[in-house]
């Protein structure tokens, strides 16, 4: 029997979560083709998180983003996850 790849949700939670400045919205997962070429497809985990669905920005020769939706994005063999801080996150208290 084989192993079942992992989502990239279950990679995460695995890996030991995100960071508070983690940018959900912009992660980038690469991926090896047969070619040799590097495809990173960028998702908008932050979106799940909220709704149950995840975005994914898949490159497309005809179109450069073309929108996919899902439950959660299955990872393949040798995929890498790139999860960015968030830019101009300030975490405080407002002022009364």
């Amino acid at each position: 029997m084989s192993q079942r790849l992992p989502t990239i949700v279950r990679a995460i939670q695995q890996a030991g979560g995100i960071s508070r400045d983690a940018d959900l919205s912009q992660v980038q997962v690469v991926r090896s083709m047969a070619t040799g070429q590097k495809r990173v497809i960028t998702l908008d985990l932050q979106s799940l998180v909220m709704g149950g669905n995840s975005k994914a920005l898949l490159p497309n020769p005809s179109e450069p983003r073309t929108a996919y939706r899902g439950e959660d994005f299955l990872l393949e063999q040798n995929d890498e996850i790139i999860i960015p801080t968030a830019k101009n996150r300030s975490i405080g208290v407002l002022p009364k």
